[in-house]
């Protein structure tokens, strides 16, 4: 199975996990790097490396290259937060 990620390496991926603490959850992030046991993604929004096992994923999802986290602050007008420049 982890041969199968090695295509994947550098491609953005959702990918489902099972765990015993929290039960099913999602994790989106660059493919860093596939070892024998676990993969490392980089999640999209914050950087951080997860460490996955291989047995507890549950499913992986490519996601296109034109898909972008954009994050901005809104003002309670819900409108774009852009601060004022002197």
């Amino acid at each position: 199975m982890s041969s199968d990620f090695h295509e994947l390496i550098g491609i953005t991926i959702s990918v489902k996990v099972i765990s015993h603490r929290r039960g099913p959850y999602t994790v989106t992030g660059e493919l860093k790097r596939v070892t024998w046991k676990h993969i490392i993604l980089a999640s999209v929004r914050t950087g951080y490396l997860h460490r996955i096992s291989l047995d507890s994923i549950l499913s992986v999802t490519e996601i296109e290259p034109e898909f972008k986290i954009l994050n901005f602050l809104q003002d309670g007008m819900e409108q774009p937060y852009a601060p004022k420049r002197k």
